[in-house]
């Protein structure tokens, strides 16, 4: 029944009509449909067919959260850590960033990265940032690739390696990122012949991996 209704929802929202999509995930939600609590969540963050209410929002965010919805979960740490319809609590924010990355969310792994790369509210912690943007660099996210390439080339939290860092930087590029783009017409300046050409054996080799 829960899963119907969420669909019914989604048909609602996608159709722009929010109010109906939130009466019919709220069904859902109270009967405990963790899809629908995550979306209804963001609805009261939005406003969309209802009025915005962060801490409704948070409230729907836990509930589908405590059931294992990786976007629920992103988004109640992401809550606690701006202090969004609660006080800022860095502790429950760190504790559901890190359960949606054990998940797979990549959102998550992003955030955890760059929480640590900056030190943004913590200690900056650059080998605990590289292992973060590592994970989601794996999964597939173009921004932990490009920020890896980052911390390949400048020796941040792990030891240098040009060829590395052309890697990553190189698989950041092929999503369209500028930046990667950049970074790699230095790194191909500086490399010898030989340095090319393993870098590009590695490039293959990475991408047959993550297919």
């Amino acid at each position: 029944m829960g899963h119907t209704l969420f669909a019914v929802g989604r048909d609602f929202y996608q159709a722009g009509r929010f109010g109906d999509a939130a009466s019919v995930w709220k069904e859902a939600a109270i009967k405990g449909h963790a899809d629908s609590q995550a979306w209804l969540g963001a609805l009261y963050a939005s406003g969309e067919g209802v009025g915005i209410d962060y801490a409704k929002a948070l409230s729907w965010f836990l509930h589908a959260a405590d059931q294992g919805n990786l976007f629920a979960q992103n988004n109640a740490a992401s809550f606690y850590w701006e202090g969004k319809g609660t006080n800022v609590d860095l502790e429950k924010a760190l504790h559901w960033f890190e359960r949606a990355e054990a998940g797979g969310d990549v959102y998550a792994s992003v955030n955890l990265g760059m929480i640590f790369y900056k030190g943004q509210q913590v200690v900056a912690d650059h080998e605990r940032a590289f292992r973060h943007f590592y994970r989601g660099a794996e999964a597939g996210s173009p921004l932990a690739q490009l920020r890896l390439g980052w911390m390949y080339l400048h020796g941040e939290g792990v030891e240098a390696s040009r060829k590395k860092a052309f890697v990553w930087l190189s698989m950041a590029s092929t999503h369209g990122c500028g930046s990667a783009l950049e970074q790699l017409g230095e790194i191909v300046e500086a490399m010898s012949r030989e340095e090319k050409a393993s870098a590009s054996v590695a490039l293959q080799v990475l991408r047959q991996r993550l297919k």
